[in-house]
């Protein structure tokens, strides 16, 4: 085989490589699980008393991403330097195969904090319901999504929420992360107000 051609081979190889990890889900449907294997807690923002050697409920800041969040859990590998925040909600998916795009989105947020926080990228973490839990890969495309929905937050609150027309009502209002917090004309405010 001559170089070229060798070149060409590896070119295709990359190229299905490339392929194959861009086709994959970047969600997986799992049964919910309390203890994974190969994993140690080491943060949780949970009420009542914190296993010793937990951190317990530290504000994580992201400064450079301007974000602040409390992730539920964070989770590291027995061996190795792998983190895995965890996500817990209390109501349910049903049948949905993908968790709601605000609890995606908070997941997001997570891996870009403990990337800050820690100095390691998280591969994956987990939004965890009460009939199901899904593994969420930590994908360049996530975490493009984040950069935009926290641009066009940021635009709302200096512009007034006007320019982005949001579609204030229950059904839109219900799973949305800027419920009761940054969203002016969140449909659960108007209610009580």
């Amino acid at each position: 085989m001559t170089l070229p051609e060798i070149a060409v081979a590896a070119g295709f190889v990359l190229l299905l490589l490339w392929a194959w990890l861009a086709s994959r889900p970047i969600c997986v449907r799992e049964k919910v699980r309390k203890h994974y294997s190969g994993w140690r807690l080491i943060y949780s923002d949970a009420r009542g008393r914190t296993p010793k050697g937990v951190e317990r409920s530290k504000l994580l800041r992201a400064v450079k991403k301007g974000l602040t969040g409390k992730p539920d859990m964070i989770y590291r590998r027995v061996f190795g330097r792998g983190l895995m925040p965890v996500e817990l909600k209390s109501g349910s998916i049903k049948d949905a195969n993908a968790p709601h795009d605000g609890d995606l989105l908070q997941l997001a947020a997570y891996f870009v904090l403990i990337e800050e926080n820690f100095g390691v990228r998280p591969r994956y973490g987990r939004i965890i319901y009460a009939d199901a839990a899904f593994r969420v890969r930590n994908t360049r495309a996530l975490r493009t999504r984040l950069a935009d929905t926290l641009t066009r937050m940021r635009r709302m609150l200096e512009q007034g929420a006007d320019n982005e027309t949001p579609n204030a009502s229950y059904a839109s209002c219900r799973y949305c992360m800027c419920k009761q917090t940054v969203c002016e004309v969140s449909y659960f405010q108007k209610e009580e107000g």
